[in-house]
């Protein structure tokens, strides 16, 4: 069960355990150095903000059962509205220093005047910033170089280089990018999510992508939208507006399902290199005002905030008019019951006809395995079969050849769909012998 604690900005002394309010941390470095996990820090500024002397750097973790919580609060200490701004005055590198520890979570927080950046994260993981402000950093507004972290609801604008910078897995949802003088508003490396995202006026692009990036229900105004250095990236049902280039690539794919132009100059430099699934939508001259007219507004009031999200609303719920917004939600992986394959029999020509069973819940395709009796199955199946139960197979490998006779052969089946795989059908074996087929079960892996 969270523990409550308490940080009053400016109140007590340095000695404060912060056990109740009226012994409440005074600092945030005070209250780094004697939180534990499972603690819930209910933290407020005083209502003018901690300048700090010194970073304030992390020094304990949580757990996955038990995280670090710390949450911005008005003077009676309750949480909603209120925000704690940690103001390194263009004097200390960093705001906050999370080095290298993990399962926390920071909400309701402001980053500003650091030297080097608002935050940095040496390799912390699990860690949740939310409703949090990155702003007038001289640097990134976030530097992490961690692993599983989120960012949600937050804002990265007026910083002199990106505006949040990964390396490693993140998911980042409804945030706003803009303002930034660095090249990229946000600079990704590999296997990241982001949605629902507004990018704006940025150096020279919105996002950087490097490997297996997904892009869905964004805005991206007024620059270069997207660059794919390496690897493949993905985006969805997003806008594209006021840019000289939709996408931007240094031989490699970008794939798009369903992307909205407002006046973009060209739609890729490589149209090679993008890979249209759903056909894009070129909406011609923007409708927006806040687009060409440059009316956004850096967040000085919550009113300023309410309206800006609104705008961002606006212009993503865009794809909603077309009816075509995609759904989100994962499906769960299809499962077979009892002896799912049914036959497996030699046909004559070096051919194997395969029969099973359908997979219970959503299925896109299945996934034929084939491997001599006793070795590993291949990493590729050797036949998607779309939705059917039946296929004949006329070579064992994806790179040709033929069934040897005399060989036994082991088969199996797995079901696909968007979200998942199944678990193994039952495996049958055969052995190709003068035309003639013994077929028996060898064994049940999963059902």
């Amino acid at each position: 069960m969270p523990t409550d604690r308490f940080l009053h900005n400016g109140l007590g002394t340095g000695g404060n355990t912060g056990v109740d309010a009226a012994n409440a941390w005074q600092s945030m470095a005070d209250m780094l150095a004697g939180v534990a996990a499972d603690d819930n820090v209910l933290c407020y500024d005083g209502g003018s903000g901690e300048t700090l002397a010194a970073k304030p750097t992390a020094s304990t973790s949580g757990s996955k059962g038990s995280k670090i919580r710390f949450v911005a609060t008005d003077a009676s200490f309750t949480e909603g509205g209120a925000r704690y701004t940690l103001d390194a005055n263009s004097a200390v590198a960093n705001a906050l220093d999370l080095a290298s520890y993990d399962f926390i979570e920071i909400n309701g927080f402001n980053f500003t005047g650091g030297t080097s950046h608002g935050v940095t994260q040496a390799g912390s993981t699990n860690v949740s910033f939310i409703d949090c402000r990155f702003y007038s950093n001289a640097g990134r507004g976030c530097n992490n170089s961690g692993a599983y972290n989120i960012f949600s609801r937050c804002w990265f604008y007026s910083n002199t280089d990106y505006g949040l910078y990964l390396v490693s897995p993140a998911y980042v949802e409804y945030c706003s990018i803009f303002d930034n003088a660095g090249t990229y508003g946000l600079w990704t490396q590999s296997s990241t999510l982001i949605y629902r995202t507004l990018f704006y006026n940025n150096g020279y692009s919105s996002t950087r992508t490097l490997n297996d990036v997904y892009i869905v229900g964004c805005t991206l105004d007024d620059e270069t939208g997207a660059i794919v250095s390496a690897g493949q990236s993905i985006m969805s049902h997003s806008i594209i507006s006021n840019s000289t280039h939709g996408f931007e690539f240094s031989s490699q794919l970008m794939r798009s399902l369903g992307i909205a132009y407002y006046t973009v100059g060209t739609k890729t430099d490589s149209a090679a290199n993008l890979d249209a699934i759903v056909t894009d939508v070129d909406l011609g001259s923007d409708p927006y005002p806040n687009q060409a007219g440059r009316v956004y507004e850096v967040p000085t009031s919550e009113t300023e905030i309410i309206n800006l999200e609104t705008v961002q609303n606006t212009l993503n719920s865009t794809w909603e008019s077309y009816g075509i917004l995609p759904e989100y939600t994962v499906a769960s992986a299809p499962t077979f019951s009892g002896d799912a394959i049914t036959k497996l029999e030699a046909i004559g020509g070096g051919k194997l006809k395969v029969q099973w069973n359908a997979a219970t819940g959503t299925v896109t395709r299945y996934n034929i395995y084939v491997k001599v009796t006793g070795g590993a199955y291949p990493t590729e199946s050797l036949a998607a079969n779309d939705t059917a139960t039946t296929v004949i197979l006329d070579s064992p490998t994806i790179d040709g050849g033929s069934f040897v006779d005399g060989t036994d052969y082991t088969v199996k089946v797995l079901a696909e769909n968007s979200g998942a795989e199944s678990s193994n059908s039952d495996e049958l074996n055969t052995i190709v012998y003068g035309g003639s087929t013994f077929v028996k079960i060898q064994q049940t892996v999963g059902t």
